[in-house]
């Protein structure tokens, strides 16, 4: 009973063989003679000398198919939200674009020169001169000839 406290003390240094040759040789002997300090040296040993290697664990058989899952799944949430990013910061300058072109083309539909009187005649007359006249060169014969030669004919009826 006193040389198994004793073992149990020095088990480390018995194993890795650490001691005095005198220790060494009367733990020896008790190891002869006791099962139990026996099969708890042998247990310890198997353990502390495999202490230095890894254990080597084997991955399942499908491992890798679920290993390029889930690494496809994170690469298409992280395009999805690089694009979401870039919808986001581009919405603002889209809806300013839009603005200003809405403000240009408005200006420029808009836009009657400051010398023309308030008299509807005079608007018509100049918004034909303006803008009308720039459709001159329609084929003729074709759709928008015959719209502006027919418009033409009814104002100088009237």
């Amino acid at each position: 009973m006193k040389d198994c406290k004793l073992l149990k003390k020095n088990l480390i240094d018995f194993t890795d063989q650490n001691m005095s040759p005198e220790l060494m040789t009367r733990l020896t002997q008790h190891l002869e003679s006791c099962p139990t300090c026996r099969k708890l040296v042998e247990d310890f040993a198997a353990v502390w000398t495999s202490f230095d290697r890894p254990e080597e664990i084997k991955p399942s058989v499908n491992f890798w198919a679920m290993m390029q899952d889930t690494l496809d799944a994170v690469d298409e949430s992280r395009e999805k939200a690089i694009f979401e990013r870039i919808v986001i910061r581009l919405q603002p300058i889209a809806v300013s674009a839009a603005i200003l072109v809405a403000i240009a083309l408005g200006y420029n539909f808009g836009h009657i020169p400051g010398s023309m009187s308030a008299n509807g005649a005079n608007v018509s007359e100049l918004w034909d001169e303006y803008y009308l006249g720039s459709f001159d060169d329609f084929p003729s014969g074709s759709l928008a000839d015959t719209y502006f030669d027919f418009d033409v004919e009814e104002r100088n009826e009237s």
